[in-house]
């Protein structure tokens, strides 16, 4: 693989976006990580902070078979690399957010479009104890860290960065494994939940996701299964 580390950058991912055409030259595999993150982004543009003792790194992907479930395919990952690795069980929300304790966020995972053979991800995930303050009044999320008694440092999470990667090429899995899997840890299976994509809302259970990743929502009243395709969810 290439790397690239930066001691401080606004955000991987930017910086991958910008520069996606001179790396690809030297190298399909690439992971940007770095110790400090200025101005790094979520999903619609919001913003991701990099917090102390946390994972934050960007790097290229080939997609799944299947575009769409390319980032719940990683969301499965990267909760089996947490169990092997750290023995803690992590869960999964609808689309891309990473899960402690059923509502607690430790993390999510951010996918652009590239070309058919190339993905650009990035990855925020609150390993270790936080030392910040943190206001989450904004949130309906609260956050938490996988491991929040424990410390690293820059080098440990760099090389922790790089491992994680690497598990992600070595362990690619098939859609149906990517469905199974996915279903297994998610946070709210079964539970009542909302969809909000701009103006449209859809409400009911929540009975898994689709071979493109959609969400299933069962109406409660009528028993009919609508498959929303995008959106943020709320439970």
């Amino acid at each position: 693989m290439h790397h690239i580390h930066f001691e401080t950058t606004d955000s991987t991912q930017e910086y991958l976006k910008q520069n996606i055409s001179d790396l690809l030259a030297i190298d399909r595999d690439l992971i940007v990580t770095t110790d400090q993150q200025t101005a790094g982004v979520g999903r619609h543009g919001t913003r991701w902070s990099k917090y102390s003792n946390s994972l934050c790194f960007s790097f290229t992907l080939k997609p799944s078979e299947s575009l769409t479930l390319t980032p719940l395919e990683l969301g499965v990952l990267l909760s089996e690399f947490c169990q092997q690795k750290f023995n803690q069980k992590l869960q999964l929300k609808w689309p891309n957010d990473l899960i402690l304790n059923q509502k607690q966020k430790c993390g999510g995972i951010l996918c652009h479009y590239h070309s058919p053979e190339v993905l650009m991800i990035g990855i925020g995930l609150n390993l270790g104890q936080c030392t910040e303050k943190v206001d989450e009044s904004q949130f309906k999320f609260k956050s938490a860290s996988l491991l929040p008694q424990s410390s690293f440092d820059n080098t440990q999470l760099q090389e922790l960065s790089l491992e994680l990667f690497q598990y992600f090429l070595d362990n690619r899995k098939s859609l149906i494994e990517i469905q199974e899997g996915w279903n297994q840890l998610c946070a709210h299976h079964q539970q009542l939940v909302e969809v909000v994509d701009g103006p449209q809302k859809s409400s009911g259970h929540f009975v898994g996701i689709g071979s493109d990743g959609q969400a299933l929502i069962k109406d409660p009243e009528t028993g009919h299964i609508k498959a929303v395709i995008s959106g943020s969810l709320f439970y």
